[in-house]
C-alpha cells in the first residue's frame, strides 16, 4: 500500500522540486517514463482512454510534432535530434502522472506537498527566493506533466 499512494507523489513532487537545479529533475521524470511505460503494458485501456490522456496525447502530439517537422532545417541536426528523441520521455512521464493522480489521496498529497515546495520553503529560507523563480521559469520546460497536475485536479473520472 505504500508504494501505490506515497511512491507516485514522492516522485512527482521529487520532479517539482528538483527543478530548482539543472538536471535532478529528469531522475523522478525517467522512473515515472518507465513506470508510465509499465502502466501503459499492464493496462493500456485505463492508461490512455481517459479524457485526460486524449488531452495530454493531443497537446504532446502540439508540441512534440512540431519539434519533428523542424528537424530537417536545423541549424544542428544532431543536437535537434537528440532533443527532439529525448523530449518524448514526457508522455509516459505524463501518462504516469495522469494514471496515478486518480486517486484522491495521491492528489491530496502532491498539492500539500506542492504548496509546502513552492509557499513555504522559500519563506523559511530553505530554498532562496531567486530560486522559486527558476522554478516557475522552468515549468514551461516540462508542459507535459504540469498539465497533467492541472487536468487531473479538475477532472477526477470520465
Amino acid at each position: 500500500m505504500f508504494g501505490t499512494r506515497y511512491l507516485p507523489a514522492g516522485l512527482i513532487l521529487l520532479a517539482i522540486a528538483g527543478l530548482a537545479t539543472e538536471n535532478l529533475t529528469h531522475y523522478p521524470i525517467g522512473v515515472m517514463c518507465l513506470l508510465g511505460l509499465y502502466k501503459i503494458r499492464r493496462d493500456p485501456k485505463g492508461a490512455l482512454r481517459s479524457k485526460n490522456a486524449s488531452l495530454l496525447l493531443s497537446v504532446f502530439a502540439c508540441v512534440w510534432i512540431p519539434m519533428l517537422l523542424a528537424m530537417p532545417d536545423a541549424v544542428n541536426p544532431g543536437r535537434a535530434l537528440k532533443t527532439t528523441l529525448l523530449y518524448f520521455h514526457f508522455l509516459p512521464a505524463g501518462l504516469y502522472v495522469i494514471y496515478m493522480l486518480r486517486d484522491l489521496i495521491v492528489r491530496r498529497i502532491v498539492w500539500i506537498g506542492l504548496a509546502i515546495i513552492i509557499g513555504l520553503l522559500p519563506v523559511l529560507n530553505i530554498i532562496p527566493r531567486p530560486m522559486t523563480s527558476i522554478v516557475a521559469e522552468r515549468f514551461t520546460y516540462f508542459p507535459m506533466l504540469f498539465y497533467s497536475l492541472l487536468i487531473c485536479d479538475h477532472q477526477i473520472t470520465d
